[in-house]
This record gives structure tokens, C-alpha cells and sequence, in this order.
């Protein structure tokens, strides 16, 4: 397949709970004259219980806590044609799983993460760059959701979370994204015009890249 495949990259960059997987999910979706394959970052998170570091007293928002240079690697194979096994990371046990995923070097790769564009590594890789902006008590009441519902928090725990590090690191980490974005889609509650407006986006910017 290596060589016979030109795949483009999307990427979905906002803070934590914003509607990134959502919004990804949504754009493949209606991507219907091609075929896509959905990359998280949160999959990409460092095995710290397996270099012996106590997950309690690690920061998740911050790039560091992400293995970067395997991201950046296999986004290079997909763009080159190549499938690779892409990690899965357990939140139960914040340990990173023996289960792998295979990612197919299809038309369109959309990876989305907390933190793309001011990742030199990462960005350059990148065809296209959105950002979806959600006002914070939104993010919080979907994380507070999702973190109990799904991973097992606490509320307290999800609580001390956010106002220690995860609202904290997402205005100087994950905020500067947005003035690196080719296109910015509001994430409190986008609208079917939102979406198809950002679909015409897409379409036409690929144009462009494959007329050249």
C-alpha cells in the first residue's frame, strides 16, 4: 500500500471535554465522498505506572505526559501510505493497554488532541488545523459527566482536577491553538450550519491541495 495512497490529515485540536471525538466523529461522517480514520491523542498518553511513577501525582495536561514523538511517527507513515498499531490507553488503570489499533492510511487521518498546532513535531504534519472553542463550565460539566460515568472518578477528584491543573494548563497550553487554526467552530452547541459550512471548508481545501 506504501506509496499508491496520498492520505491528508485533519486535525481537531480544543480543550479537554470541548466535543473534539464528537466533532471528529460528526465530520467523518458527512465526509461521504471519502473515507476517514479517527486518531485520538488521549491514546498516546505515557505508561507512567510502568516507568514506576504514582498516577496521582502526574499532570495530564500538559504535552510532556503525551508519548509526542509516536504520534508524530506513525501520523508520518499514515501520510506516507503505510498502516501502523496504534496504542490504546486504559484510564481505569492509567496504564497503557496490551490491545493495539490498526490505522489504516485511508483519504482522509483526523487527529484530534488537546494540544496540535504548537507541537512543531506534529503540526508540521498537518493539512488542515481546527479548533473547537467551548467556553470552560460548559467543558466542566461534560468532563464531570464523562469522567464518573465512564473512567470512575470521583466528583471531588474531577473537581480538584480541573481547577488544579486541567483549566490551568488548557489557558497555556492548549488555548494558544486557536490563533494556529485554519478554521475555529464553536463547541457549546454547533449548529448544522456550523458543521456544513466547516464540511464546504474541508471539500474546498482538499480541492485546492489535490489541483496542486
Amino acid at each position: 500500500m506504501s506509496g499508491n495512497m496520498k492520505s491528508h490529515i485533519i486535525g481537531i485540536c480544543g480543550g479537554s471535554a470541548s466535543g473534539k471525538t464528537t466533532l471528529a466523529s460528526e465530520l467523518a461522517r458527512m465526509l461521504t465522498d471519502t473515507s476517514c480514520t479517527l486518531i485520538t491523542m488521549d491514546n498516546y498518553y505515557k505508561d507512567f505506572v510502568a516507568q514506576g511513577i504514582d498516577p496521582v501525582n502526574v499532570n495530564y495536561d500538559i504535552p510532556d505526559s503525551f508519548d509526542l514523538k509516536l504520534l508524530a511517527s506513525h501520523l508520518t507513515s499514515l501520510k506516507m501510505g503505510v498502516p501502523v498499531e496504534g496504542p490504546v490507553y486504559n484510564f481505569d488503570t492509567h496504564t497503557r493497554s496490551r490491545q493495539k489499533i490498526m490505522l489504516s492510511p485511508t483519504g482522509i487521518i483526523m487527529v484530534e488532541g488537546l494540544f496540535l498546532y504548537n507541537i512543531r513535531e506534529i503540526a508540521s504534519l498537518i493539512d488542515l488545523k481546527i479548533y473547537i472553542e467551548t467556553e470552560g463550565e460548559i467543558r466542566f460539566r461534560r468532563r464531570m459527566k464523562r469522567d464518573v460515568s465512564e473512567r470512575g472518578r470521583t466528583p471531588k477528584s474531577v473537581i480538584d482536577q480541573f481547577e488544579k491543573s486541567v483549566q490551568p494548563m488548557h489557558e497555556i497550553y492548549v488555548k494558544p491553538n486557536k490563533v494556529l487554526a485554519d478554521f475555529v467552530i464553536p463547541g457549546d452547541d454547533p449548529k448544522e450550519t456550523d458543521m456544513h459550512i466547516l464540511l464546504d471548508e474541508v471539500r474546498k481545501f482538499f480541492r485546492k491541495k489535490t489541483v496542486k
